[in-house]
């Protein structure tokens, strides 16, 4: 079992390192600013091996974004 983990964290959900193609595309967007509510949508998906097949084993969605 995974370690409990604070998923609403920014640290969590933003990536350490950006290539540089990536880094110079980026820029501010003209939305609501970070934090504002319902801005943050979360999807961790935990796979696993079983016999010949790869199995999706554990789920965890926060809207706005949501699986079905």
């Amino acid at each position: 079992m995974r370690a409990v983990r604070d998923r609403l964290a920014p640290e969590y959900y933003e990536p350490g390192r950006l290539p540089p193609e990536l880094s110079a595309l980026s820029a501010v967007p003209e939305t609501l600013g970070p934090g504002s509510p319902a801005k943050v949508g979360i999807l961790d998906l935990g796979f696993a091996r079983r016999g010949e097949r790869t199995e999706l084993v554990e789920r965890y969605q926060k809207t706005p974004l949501e699986i079905i």
